[in-house]
């Protein structure tokens, strides 16, 4: 019993003992005698945590020691080791106020406020968490460099990160930098999970409010005068009723700065040069013609200013800036979408081509049979014109000699008794009921056999074309007509129907009813126009409403916009719809696939392709006009949307 008590009085002695020594430490230290005040601590330090229970305050009272006489480097050296070794310390948030000050007095005043943010989040004593607060908003607020806030916003998203991201929103408001302030407010708002900090959030919010930009500026480019003039002023005439429909809702005023460039390289070009040195313009629509795109995205290049063609269908054409966006999906993408369908949706096998043998002909032709070769497809033939098809004799002539010789081959190598029952059905004008064939066999006896061997031909046209459908029934080809949109010409489909039994093609275009009755367009229109929309306004009201709504997801960033279009998903309009993304995200994805009902002489949308593929859906859509109505396609220019 007596050697337990001795043991206890030990210990207390020892205890006692330490408590002395600490005591006398932090007195010399309150008196300024930082030498004689370090001599205590480090003798306490260097011993364990039996011999001292007070070991890691006297650690800390050490390093306060060595940054009182300004042995800066051995402070932060202790600091560093203590973090590591004493990771669940309740000193540790002294630790980093400590730093926090050595930081500051360095003048390195982005490290301070990050020390200091750690000493404000994870204290718990009033009168730290207060001080250390005041110091981190004073330095994030006043000190800490602009072009350094990113290495305290992007270092931590956990609480210390989200109360630096929150400082550094209010610096950049400050500093009227709003755009920024609203884009980092913006990626911040889902990680806040203290009540504190979504309080701060929510007063930030609306402070930026007030800050949000009262005019977006965009640029038009577009030709208002000589022969494009018509197409021009209807896509203008949509751009305005987006803007004013888009300011009406969110608030904010938008300002186009509309320019007639003619349809001319040269004015095109000065054009883009004042875009370039305007400030306060975020984004440009137009031209509508390839040659015209080209030269100002070269020259708006490196100004961060968005392109948006509404028009231009040319493959590839936004290598030429990484700011290009093509609102038209390009003639590869249209061509090889409609040799999807054929051969995976309608099952056809064999293929012919009869097309123009220009730029808009050939790329289309290019990428449809590229497809239907990929597919496992066979291309039989394939047929080019110049001009107008007014007389394709030649290319029809050859297609039912292909065909004809096809037939020929299947009745001999075909033994199946349904199936020749059905080839002398169709051989019976040149084969008579005996088996053999006739022993002069004409021309025009010839033309009496249909012909069912060619699935598919592929007849991409120009607008008001549609009559070339009387040669296929001339010829007497069972065919599946395949197309592009100038096929959806309802005056001539109406006047050439029977012609047609079967007809698909590409488009980029249908008018959505629903949406079509949900807006006031053709009231508006009717009341300050005296007409009705055309296909054209639709377009312009379509591409400034994806725009708009890019820069609203954007927070006004036209920075951040680059990205916004690219991620947004599908955006439907009233007669166009936008897909970003896929091996070219800055081009078109979706290609809207028509069918022609030749009884109800109705256009009707079998769905849609994009990057993921064929998306069917049904539906009666009203008589559309082919966008190219002004006669203006790509025999003329390079194109006008579906030139």
């Amino acid at each position: 019993m007596q050697r337990f008590l001795l043991l206890i009085t030990l210990f207390a002695t020892l205890v006692l003992g330490q408590q002395s020594a600490f005591d006398r430490g932090v007195r010399l230290y309150n008196q300024g005698e930082y030498w004689q005040a370090l001599v205590q601590f480090s003798a306490l330090a260097n011993q364990t945590e039996a011999q001292n229970p007070q070991l890691t305050a006297s650690l800390l009272m050490r390093m306060k020691c060595y940054a009182k006489l300004e042995a800066y480097q051995r402070t932060m050296l202790l600091a560093r080791e203590f973090q590591r070794k004493y990771p669940d310390s309740r000193y540790l948030v002294d630790v980093s106020f400590l730093l926090g000050e050595i930081y500051s007095n360095q003048g390195d005043f982005t490290e301070a406020a990050w020390n200091y943010a750690q000493s404000r989040m994870f204290s718990e004593r009033k009168n730290l968490t207060e001080e250390a607060d005041r110091r981190t908003r004073h330095l994030v607020l006043n000190l800490v460099p602009l072009d350094e806030l990113s290495r305290l916003y992007t270092r931590d998203i956990g609480p210390v990160g989200q109360f630096l991201n929150l400082l550094s929103v209010e610096r950049l408001r400050r500093e009227g930098k709003s755009v920024e302030a609203t884009d980092l407010m913006f990626n911040l708002r889902p990680y806040l999970k203290k009540d504190w900090l979504v309080k701060e959030a929510i007063g930030m919010d609306w402070k930026l409010s007030y800050d949000k930009p009262q005019t977006i500026v965009l640029g038009v480019m577009l030709p208002l005068s000589g022969s494009l003039s018509e197409v021009g002023t209807q896509i203008l005439a949509g751009l305005r009723y987006a803007a004013m429909t888009y300011s009406d809702s969110v608030q904010v005023a938008v300002e186009l700065d509309v320019r007639d460039n003619g349809a001319s390289l040269g004015s095109s070009i000065e054009i883009a040069r004042d875009f370039a040195e305007n400030p306060r313009l975020i984004a440009t629509i137009g031209p509508l013609i390839s040659d015209n795109v080209k030269a100002v995205a070269a020259v708006l290049d490196g100004t961060g200013k968005i392109l948006l063609t509404p028009t231009a269908t040319e493959n590839d054409l936004v290598e030429f800036s990484d700011l290009l966006y093509q609102y038209q999906p390009n003639r590869a993408i249209r061509g090889a979408a409609l040799a999807a369908y054929a051969v995976n949706t309608l099952g056809l096998h064999t293929f012919a081509v009869i097309a123009p043998t220009d730029a808009y002909g050939r790329e289309l032709t290019d990428s449809f049979t590229k497809k239907v070769d990929d597919l496992g497809g066979q291309v039989l033939y394939e047929g080019w014109y110049a001009g107008d098809p007014t007389d394709l004799s030649f290319h029809f002539t050859n297609l039912r000699s292909i065909g004809f010789r096809r037939l020929l081959e299947q009745v001999a190598a075909d033994t199946d008794s349904v199936h020749q029952a059905e080839y002398r059905r169709l051989l019976r004008p040149v084969v008579p009921d005996s088996g053999r064939f006739a022993p002069r066999v004409t021309a025009s006896d010839s033309l009496k056999v249909k012909l069912p061997t060619i699935d598919g031909l592929y007849m991409p046209i120009h607008q008001g074309h549609v009559y070339v459908s009387s040669q296929v029934a001339f010829y007497n080809l069972t065919t599946y007509i395949l197309g592009d949109e100038n096929w959806a010409d309802p005056d001539n489909l109406t006047k050439n129907y029977r012609y047609v039994p079967r007809l698909a093609f590409a488009s980029s275009t249908t008018i959505d009813s629903t949406l079509l009755n949900q807006s006031d367009i053709q009231d508006f229109y009717s009341r300050r126009y005296d007409r009705e929309p055309t296909n054209y306004d639709y377009l312009g009201y379509d591409a400034g409403s994806l725009l708009l709504e890019g820069l609203t997801q954007a927070r006004f960033n036209p920075v951040v916009l680059v990205g916004v279009l690219k991620t947004m998903g599908t955006h439907r309009g009233i007669i166009s719809q936008v897909k970003f993304g896929g091996s070219s995200p800055r081009q078109n994805q979706s290609v809207f696939i028509m069918e022609y009902d030749n009884q109800a002489r109705e256009l009707e949308q079998a769905g849609f392709y994009d990057q993921f593929g064929f998306h069917p859906e049904s539906m009666v859509l009203p008589a559309m006009m082919p966008m190219d109505s002004t006669g203006t396609d790509s025999i003329h220019v390079d194109e006008v949307v579906n030139d």
